[in-house]
């Protein structure tokens, strides 16, 4: 009976200790978007991508020639930027570059340096006018005038490139984002920015 006993209390010890160690860390699959991910790959990655658009947005916020540029061209007004493409042009051909473009939005958008326009939400815009145009049961005087719409003043685009290089044992990837500004007015860039990354993963070497 003593040993039953005993048997029984380091039981109920171990699964105390487990039900502790479980409340010591977390299982939960959530982790903070700015979190570095530890890979072993020389992919592009989602924390690669969130580090390229914060580089990209304090060097425009930064910048005081465009700050000057800026305020002799509008001086009574905030500019308008419709964001273009950013080319892919990687080993990673499913590589999804959107992000960066929609980061670098929101975060421009709240610093009051820039206003945006987007020109597949003016299409869906242009339908919905028309179909109130079109509907007795709108009130008239209740629909957005056509013609109205800001104009944009720049364009932004960008291209990531990836230069790849290794051998049997490593692997070495170096990616460079370019982000340019274009005047619409005078077709000059009025800002260009950088951002740097390379990746190196190394196998083991298999030994006897």
């Amino acid at each position: 009976m003593k040993a039953i006993q005993t048997v029984a209390a380091a039981l109920a010890a171990a699964v105390a200790a487990l039900a502790g160690g479980g409340c010591a860390t977390s299982n939960s699959p959530y982790r903070p978007p700015d979190e570095p991910r530890h890979g072993r790959t020389v992919y592009f990655n989602s924390y690669d991508l969130q580090q390229c658009a914060v580089a990209m947005i304090d060097s425009m916020l930064a910048d005081r020639a465009l700050d000057k540029k800026l305020q002799r061209q509008f001086p009574d007004r905030v500019p308008v930027v419709d964001v273009k493409e950013i080319r892919n042009e990687t080993y990673q051909l499913g590589l999804q570059l959107d992000s960066i473009a929609d980061t670098m939005r929101t975060r421009l958008t709240g610093s009051g340096k820039f206003d945006f326009v987007d020109r597949e939400m003016e299409r869906v815009i242009a339908g919905e006018i028309a179909d109130d145009m079109d509907s007795a049961l709108v009130d008239a005087g209740a629909i957005a005038d056509t013609g109205s719409h800001a104009a944009a003043d720049y364009l932004l685009n960008g291209c990531l490139k990836e230069i790849r290089d290794g051998d049997d044992r490593v692997s070495d990837s170096y990616y460079k984002l370019t982000m340019n500004l274009w005047n619409k007015r005078t077709g000059k860039i009025d800002w260009s920015g950088e951002k740097e990354l390379r990746k190196v993963s190394e196998r083991p070497a298999v030994g006897w």
